[in-house]
């Protein structure tokens, strides 16, 4: 925050690219896999029953040959098999996909006009992000906003090439036995 005149780790993942390409992993190897685990920051006030500061363990794959639904596949995995190891019980993997970059975009205009078919019956924040990030409407908690969201998005503009991926994704994950 420039007013408060200090800077907080809010995640990862910046530190992570900044040292690959300070170490030109990009130049050395085709695809780099990386992890972080450390104490991070939130800077706005936290949520109910969230802390300003926790810890995070995240994984990175980056480079030319990182677009893979083999590799997301393999870091889905590993997500699940590091909440088995720590001991978290009855743990659930939920996937979903907003697909490419284009998609996205396509996704966003999509769910301006699906959402504002609905806005009366969004919570005042949701109206508040509706404006701001309509994808930040998909993650709130009030009953209504979650009734609007389930009943908006059950079938997303995806492109062929995207369901594929997607599909990709899905397959890779049963072949290793990981339930989603």
């Amino acid at each position: 925050n420039k007013e408060e005149g200090y800077a907080l780790r809010p995640e990862g993942t910046a530190s992570v690219v900044r040292s690959y390409l300070e170490n030109s992993f990009d130049k050395k190897e085709p695809l780099s896999k990386l992890f972080y685990i450390g104490p991070m920051f939130r800077g706005e006030r936290p949520q109910k029953g969230r802390l300003r500061q926790f810890h995070q363990i995240g994984v990175e794959a980056i480079g030319p040959n990182s677009a893979s639904p083999y590799l997301d596949a393999e870091i889905l995995a590993l997500a699940t098999h590091l909440l088995k190891d720590l001991g978290v019980k009855n743990s659930k993997l939920k996937i979903n996909s907003l697909g490419s970059k284009e998609d996205k975009e396509h996704i966003s205009v999509w769910l301006r006009g699906e959402f504002k078919k609905h806005k009366k019956d969004l919570c005042e924040e949701c109206q508040n992000r509706f404006e701001r990030n309509v994808f930040r409407v998909l993650d709130c908690k009030n009953e209504s906003c979650r009734h609007v969201a389930v009943s908006v998005v059950k079938d997303l503009p995806l492109s062929e090439s995207s369901r594929v991926y997607f599909r990709s994704v899905q397959g890779a994950l049963k072949n290793i036995d990981v339930d989603f």
